[in-house]
């Protein structure tokens, strides 16, 4: 056990309009334990180091700054994760901002009930003004078993895939070897917890909204056109299709993952009006279909991925 309770991963790039109030808001803490805030800086391209050195100077004893060079937030994040110090590790993104009682929220739920994971609520933030989405109003609270956690997990609407709004035992992930994969996945978050649900009996939830994601059009999130976006849903399916199989996972919990998908394709085909979407469409989900299906008996060598 170390002297810090948390570690907060902060990763960091383009994001200098909105960083001053994400560190801001995480220096500004109702914590009464230790905790440091690991900022790191990747590949920076504006202002963004010296506003992390402007809070390093303030607060010399809560943030820290370590500098990479990856584009990529899944190694970033690791590098992370590699000099936390903390009994517990949380991820924030440089363009979002946290509540006061962040800190003490998601530490009291794994704190108090000895447990390696907690999750908590969050609400987005669109043109300055935050709104609850109708997956939080449906958000678990309490003590969940491992069934129900991972079930509401793949349906992504009970239980968000995000690692932002989470909270996780250090030694838990070091010697499970938990870390972010660079994937070509859509949301990177998604196979990370899914692999640390599967090693989790119990997992503490709660509705209280601690984190405050902000959407803005051009995002990592949101820059890629829509068909590079399908391809990395495809591979997200493919690659949990596939921990499902080695894992035994049954195929009902699943479905909520691939209705969801189906949902998600016909949203980002017919709404954004890609090019040529009846037939692109149709080509995704009968990918879709086939990831699903293969995998069944563990044979996922014939699938193509490839939707461009």
């Amino acid at each position: 056990m170390s002297n810090i309770a948390i570690s907060v991963v902060v990763a960091i790039h383009g994001v200098a309009e909105y960083l001053k109030k994400c560190l801001s808001s995480l220096a500004e803490q109702d914590f009464s334990y230790t905790y440091e805030v690991i900022c790191v800086n990747d590949t920076p391209n504006d202002n963004s180091p010296n506003i992390i050195d402007e809070f390093v100077k303030q607060y010399p004893t809560i943030f820290k700054r370590i500098d990479v060079i990856n584009k990529d937030l899944s190694l970033t994040r690791n590098d992370g994760i590699k000099v936390a110090l903390g009994d517990f590790i949380c991820f924030v993104d440089g363009d979002d901002f946290v509540y006061p009682h962040y800190l003490k929220v998601l530490y009291s739920l794994v704190k108090d009930s000895n447990l390696n994971i907690g999750v908590a609520n969050y609400q987005v933030s669109i043109n300055g003004r935050k709104k609850t989405l109708l997956s939080n109003r449906l958000a678990l609270n309490g003590i969940k078993n491992q069934n129900k956690a991972i079930k509401a997990l793949l349906g992504d609407i009970r239980c968000r895939a995000y690692a932002w709004n989470k909270i996780y035992r250090r030694d838990f992930l070091l010697s499970h070897n938990l870390l972010f994969k660079p994937f070509k996945v859509y949301i990177e978050d998604t196979i990370f917890n899914l692999e640390a649900f599967l090693h989790c009996e119990n997992i503490m939830f709660t509705k209280a909204k601690v984190y405050v994601y902000v959407y803005r059009n051009n995002s990592v999130m949101n820059e890629d056109s829509s068909l590079k976006v399908v391809n990395k849903i495809l591979h997200t399916a493919f690659k949990i299709r596939q921990i499902a199989f080695e894992n035994h996972i049954p195929s009902k919990k699943l479905r909520f993952y691939f209705f969801s998908k189906h949902v998600l394709f016909l949203s980002m085909f017919y709404l954004q009006k890609v090019a040529s979407p009846k037939s692109k469409y149709k080509d995704c989900i009968k990918t879709l279909k086939s990831i699903y299906k293969a995998s069944n008996n563990g044979d996922l060598s014939k699938i193509n991925l490839s939707i461009d």
